[in-house]
């Protein structure tokens, strides 16, 4: 058998089948990744390979500080070349670089925005961009876009939205508004606080009223996968349906949770003829609810017919009840107290004697149904409520009476916090409420 011999190599002893034959690992298939394609490229072209690009990943800052800096590099000379080369090194650039940066200005294209993922890291704003950043929101009130920062800053959006989700201390929270004081409201402020730095409100009820809507147009909605967006169709987006109710709330003891009563502020309305009203046949005579505004009428009215006879009913064992309510221009305070006075003295029959008391003007924080109950029952009613207003009158009484007697203790306490708060203001509503914990379930 003759011998193997192989071209353009030495030679070498034994038979053909003893010589092994060297396997090559199998290729990725042409065109499959970024280096194939490359080569392959080349090689159609007889190009040299070039190494990709590094984009160069600046602020607008830091370029405007590379242009400053190279403006003041020599003209000429050795000293210049090695001045450039020390500059590009601290800025981590290339010796080409500044000219076309400067070209770029020069013929008002501005400075290159940051952007590549190539120089992405977990604090791409530095501290310079932190402090452009602070001077720019705090010239327009903190209140900006995403897309107007990126326009003063030169700071991409999605960078920006990065940096304030993941870096320690920067948030976004919503808008809040107070109301606006005078002298004269901080003075009745601070001395309504001062009287009732110790109370524990007890002997005390809180009346207010409120409008809850049928639908609102807030939140998002929760869509499945291949679900359709359901479509609610409205006479105007103005007039929406509602109602309003007034509430009496007190601090909770015992099993009694604290609510009074809610009751819907409505007029009885009688059909002269039958007629048919959302949904519900009416024939004549017949009557329903019909909602009205609280005007100083029917506002004493409600006083002497549910809020009085309640208070007496699950508040016997006291003496003295003081009933605080805002003195709204509507509800004719200056006429009130003679509508309702033979109301208010103790019955025979048992009871306590019930006092008035205005609680200071432009101040919804000392009163509980405004500092949280109101808010609180309407996140308890369904969301998806009906718009047959007798039925959606059910709904928010029957939230008002499961309402948790734990959490109106919360909100009694957080008046107590109000008015220690008051005092340190000197009855400004600047502070802010500490918010308690959650407990967590077991």
């Amino acid at each position: 058998m003759p011998r193997l011999q192989i071209p353009n190599e030495p030679r070498q002893q034994g038979y053909a089948r003893s010589v092994p034959k060297k396997r090559k690992a199998p290729s990725p298939p042409l065109g499959s990744d970024r280096a194939s394609r490359s080569k392959t490229a080349a090689a159609a072209t007889g190009t040299p390979i070039r190494k990709r690009r590094k984009h160069v990943n600046k602020s607008p800052n830091s370029h405007a500080k590379l242009i400053l800096d190279w403006a003041q590099l020599p003209e000429k000379g050795p000293d210049r070349r090695q001045a450039v080369a020390k500059l590009c090194e601290e800025h981590g650039v290339s010796p080409s670089y500044p000219p076309k940066l400067i070209k770029r200005v020069a013929n008002n294209q501005g400075l290159p925005l940051r952007r590549g993922h190539d120089a992405f890291h977990e604090k791409r704003i530095n501290e310079e961009d932190e402090e452009l950043i602070k001077e720019v929101l705090r010239e327009c009130a903190y209140d900006l876009t995403f897309r107007q920062l990126e326009e003063l800053t030169g700071i991409p959006k999605t960078t920006l939205g990065n940096h304030f989700n993941k870096a320690k201390g920067w948030y976004q929270c919503a808008k809040k508004t107070r109301p606006l004081l005078t002298e004269a409201h901080k003075d009745a402020r601070l001395a309504w606080a001062k009287e009732n730095l110790g109370n524990e409100w007890y002997d005390h009820v809180d009346l207010d009223e409120k409008w809850f809507y049928v639908y609102s147009g807030s939140g998002r909605l929760k869509m499945p996968a291949g679900e359709e967006r359901p479509k609610t169709r409205l006479k105007s987006k103005r007039f929406v349906g509602k109602i309003m109710v007034l509430t009496a709330v007190t601090r909770p003891r015992g099993n009694f949770n604290g609510i009074l009563g809610s009751w819907r502020v409505a007029t009885p309305f009688i059909y002269k003829r039958a007629a048919t009203f959302q949904g519900n046949s009416y024939e004549a005579g017949d009557s329903r609810s019909k909602d009205c505004e609280m005007d100083g009428k029917k506002f004493a009215t409600m006083l002497r017919t549910n809020v009085f006879p309640a208070i007496r009913k699950k508040m016997s064992g006291a003496k003295l009840v003081t009933v605080q309510m805002d003195n709204a221009g509507g509800h004719g305070m200056a006429t009130l107290h003679k509508k309702i006075s033979n109301a208010l003295p103790a019955r025979k029959g048992g009871g306590p004697t019930i006092e008035l008391v205005d609680q200071p003007a432009q101040s919804p924080d000392t009163n509980v149904c405004d500092l949280g109950l109101f808010r609180s029952v309407d996140s308890r009613i369904p969301k998806f409520r009906p718009f047959q207003l007798d039925r959606f009158a059910r709904m928010v009484s029957k939230a008002h009476r499961q309402y948790p007697g734990d959490k109106v203790e919360q909100l009694y306490q957080t008046k107590i916090a109000v008015c220690k708060k008051m005092v340190e203001a000197k009855g400004d509503n600047s502070f802010d409420l500490h918010h308690r914990k959650r407990k967590k379930s077991a």
